[in-house]
């Protein structure tokens, strides 16, 4: 997902080289879901992950916008690179082989009363601190809140996730988080 975050940003801001005095936005939505198995107690494995969304580029020339790009996305893997576990009260460790993740948060989290996990929260803040490296690598970081207003144009940016949010349904935990980037370039 960050790649292709990565390579639309990329290929936006050199195809606004063709719109003068106009203003291009990319916006792209997507709802990552994460179903994880338990594999003990309190330890749960990834089993898939399907990333489901909208990617939108949209010309705004004299104040008459254009839909240029509107596609779904829908994306899927069954890699088993993910696990987190319930270490502590309100502790969850993070391992993500992927990112080079390993790391124990602060989480939101409900047991029963016989100490299984009902549900699991973390908020967008520590999750943004824990993937900072991957989106550094990628330079979306750079996209978080970028604001340059210059003579010729300007580009704005945002990078917007919402809480992990993570419910059990029997021995299987599913996670969503939600992730927007909305990008415009304008030229004066």
């Amino acid at each position: 997902m960050k790649t292709s975050l990565a390579v639309l940003a990329l290929t936006l801001s050199f195809a606004t080289g063709a719109f003068a005095k106009d203003s291009v936005n990319l916006n792209i939505k997507a709802n990552d879901t994460i179903t994880l198995r338990k594999a003990e107690n309190k330890r749960f494995l990834k089993i898939s992950e399907s990333v489901t969304g909208k990617v939108s580029l949209t010309l705004d020339s004299n104040g008459k916008k254009q839909n240029i790009l509107s596609q779904e996305l829908n994306e899927s893997n069954a890699r088993n690179d993910l696990s987190l576990e319930v270490t502590g009260k309100n502790i969850l460790r993070v391992i993500d082989a992927k990112e080079n993740i390993n790391q124990e948060v602060q989480a939101d989290i409900h047991t029963s009363i016989v100490g299984r996990v009902k549900s699991l929260s973390v908020d967008s803040k520590t999750m943004e601190a824990l993937y900072a490296e991957g989106l550094k690598k990628e330079g979306l970081d750079t996209l978080k809140g970028l604001n340059i207003d210059e003579e010729k144009g300007s580009l704005t940016s945002r990078i917007t996730t919402s809480d992990l949010t993570c419910n059990a349904e029997g021995d299987l935990l599913i996670c969503n988080q939600t992730q927007e980037l909305d990008l415009t370039i304008s030229e004066k």
